[in-house]
């Protein structure tokens, strides 16, 4: 009788999915591992203070831009302003701790959340100036879902 050999190169099936399966988890896991490292350094980079600290950094110059320790919604421009006023009162803050707290206050959830059509916005001296409209409602409601 006559044996024949045969000899099998390629893997089952069952096999062939297996691998492919591992080496997508694999690939995943990677991906997941980069975009976790991105969301850390931008968190880095951005290093904004918290709310309450903001609010002190900003508080002693500008008390009129608070409600007690709350702060007040924003006239539009008032970084301008600020800055402006820095400049003129020898004010020892610099444009970036200005500007970071600036931030971190209008990103804050209070902040957004009392952004309602009809609210007014106010100057440095606590002044109302202007109303919130529609579509800046709509703006800070957008925010809001993506915090």
């Amino acid at each position: 009788s006559w044996k024949t050999i045969i000899n099998v190169t390629t893997p089952p099936k069952w096999k062939v999915k297996k691998q492919k399966l591992a080496e997508k988890a694999a690939r995943e896991a990677e991906l997941a591992a980069k975009k976790a490292q991105a969301r850390q350094a931008l968190s880095i980079y951005l290093n904004l203070p918290t709310l309450d600290e903001a609010v002190n950094t900003l508080k002693p110059w500008w008390p009129g831009l608070f409600d007690g320790d709350t702060p007040r919604l924003l006239a539009c421009g008032i970084r301008d302003v600020l800055l402006e006023d820095v400049a003129q009162r020898n004010i020892p803050l610099s444009h970036k701790k200005l500007r970071r707290a600036l931030k971190a206050i209008t990103r804050s959830e209070s902040y957004l959340c009392a952004m309602k059509a009809g609210a007014f916005r106010y100057d440095t001296e606590g002044y109302v100036t202007e109303h919130i409209s529609q579509e800046e409602e709509a703006y800070a409601s957008e925010r809001l879902d993506k915090i």
